[in-house]
């Protein structure tokens, strides 16, 4: 069953990711050659990267659910 909090959640961490997206698509955009900005939208990116390994999930499993026959735990 689907609960409010995990929807509240899923929305929040999708937009958390598209926010980081086009903000770092826009440091890119803007920059002019600047490298310090041209290193902003890098590192906007790479972490828009790595949050997305462990949001996009945790976004599937709240609006989906979860197929886990093993717990909570999630180890085997």
């Amino acid at each position: 069953m689907k609960k409010m909090p995990d929807l509240m959640e899923a929305i929040f961490d999708a937009c958390y990711l598209i926010f980081d997206l086009i903000a770092g698509i826009l440091f890119f955009v803007y920059s002019k050659g600047n490298p310090l900005f041209i290193l902003y939208g890098v590192l906007t990116l790479t972490l828009c990267g790595g949050d997305a390994f462990h949001l996009v999930p945790r976004i599937k499993r709240a609006v989906y659910g979860t197929n886990d026959k093993r717990g909570s735990g999630g180890t085997l």
